[in-house]
């Protein structure tokens, strides 16, 4: 996980990364042979890479290409963390924030055009034993920002917890589990705030 300060010219490359890598796989599998070997596109997506990160001491990023649900090149270039010189590799954690919560939303839309799920559903559903306050919270309220669960790193934070690179060797801030248990033990004031009245109001 690359640090806070670092994020944003991390996730940047990261984007540009992945297109211009698909692009290239999409590519050598519609040129000619001679273009479409393995090893010749593990090279070019390659230099790729080095030309979106030109410098292995700056912040950077790591890509993967998969090709029908297998990974056939994976690779890092770039530094994970500035003070301590960690390098990235293809199996680091990165803090990706507010950039995973539309793909996590799009999979809950997905299932729930699906029939697999409802946005109605409430957590007790999903989860093993969640707290009394939160077992009435719906799937739709956490998309939309309205279950009144505080944030979490607000949480942390108020504990006196840094929130450094859990995954990384120099490990000083809490687990997963650590996480989970202080937004667990933490009824937020009202479980369905003003935001969600608002919205309850005009789209039911």
């Amino acid at each position: 996980m690359v640090p806070l300060r670092t994020a944003a010219s991390v996730l940047a490359p990261c984007a540009l990364a992945a297109c211009a890598l698909a692009a290239c796989a999409l590519a050598g599998a519609a040129n000619s042979p001679a273009h479409a070997s393995a090893d010749d596109r593990e090279s070019r997506s390659a230099q790729v890479l080095r030309e979106l990160v030109p410098s292995p001491d700056t912040p950077g990023c790591a890509a993967a290409v998969g090709v029908r649900g297998n990974v056939v090149w994976e690779a890092g270039r770039g530094k994970a963390d500035l003070a301590t010189g960690r390098t990235i590799s293809p199996k680091t954690v990165f803090d990706m924030a507010y950039d995973s919560k539309q793909f996590t939303a799009d999979a809950v839309l997905l299932l729930a055009g699906r029939g697999r799920l409802a946005l109605d559903d409430p957590l007790s559903r999903y989860l093993d034993d969640p707290p009394a306050w939160a077992r009435n919270v719906t799937l739709g309220e956490l998309m939309h920002h309205t279950s009144g669960i505080t944030d979490y790193q607000d949480l942390l934070e108020a504990k006196g917890i840094a929130l450094t690179d859990p995954a990384g060797p120099f490990k000083v801030s809490p687990d997963r589990n650590t996480a989970v248990t202080v937004v667990c033990n933490t009824e937020p004031p009202d479980s369905f705030p003003a935001a969600g009245r608002l919205l309850d109001m005009w789209t039911k």
